[in-house]
């Protein structure tokens, strides 16, 4: 019930993203107007696709945790498409905005989210930190998450304050680094943890 409940705030998002888009539609210039609809447009595909392929066949609390987490990400992602769209209406008319920056400080935002849900997730194949080692052992699955949710936290804070500063070029920057050291990590614990136990 409560991954249902985050499938409909992300529907409910990306139908008043489309409100937005249609008033960016009526108020303001053909030429911005046009590329209004492109963000609830891009939004609702990839719910869409999300709840597509929500997880099946995954049984305990791997289940639970793992659907509620991609529900959070599908209702995450409709809420930054609705961001875009209401920052294009500002662009619109006449709010000196730059939409390249609102958009990375908005991804920003959405990835320091994505690490705050790692510690919630337990092993699975389709959100998290996944690699031979981690896959194949709780402890490491475990200790990898919670060194890979604080870089994912704080990647995600220095992307919204590079935005925020004008540089949203170099935002991705952080988020490289942040899953770089994130499976550096896993791989130097999986080997220690399994030379540890041994043939």
């Amino acid at each position: 019930m409560d991954a249902l409940r985050r499938y409909a705030l992300a529907i409910v998002f990306i139908a008043a993203a489309f409100t937005v888009a249609g008033v960016v539609w009526l108020r303001v210039p053909a030429l911005t107007s046009h590329a209004a609809f492109l963000y609830p447009v891009i939004g609702a595909l990839l719910v869409g696709v999300l709840i597509a392929f929500e997880p099946r066949g995954v049984s305990g609390r791997a289940s639970s945790s793992l659907l509620r987490v991609y529900a959070h990400v599908a209702a995450a992602i409709a809420g930054l498409q609705l961001f875009q769209t209401v920052v294009h209406l500002l662009i619109g008319i006449g709010v000196p905005l730059d939409m390249l920056s609102c958009s990375a400080a908005g991804v920003g935002v959405l990835v320091t989210f994505l690490g705050t849900s790692f510690g919630k997730l337990t092993r699975n194949h389709v959100i998290g930190i996944c690699t031979r080692y981690t896959l194949a052992s709780d402890e490491v699955w475990s200790r990898t998450h919670r060194v890979g949710g604080r870089l994912f936290v704080l990647a995600g804070l220095l992307m919204y304050v590079i935005a925020v500063f004008g540089h949203p070029a170099l935002s991705l920057i952080p988020l490289a680094a942040a899953a770089l050291v994130s499976y550096l990590y896993a791989h130097h614990i999986g080997r220690r943890h399994f030379a540890d136990q041994g043939p």
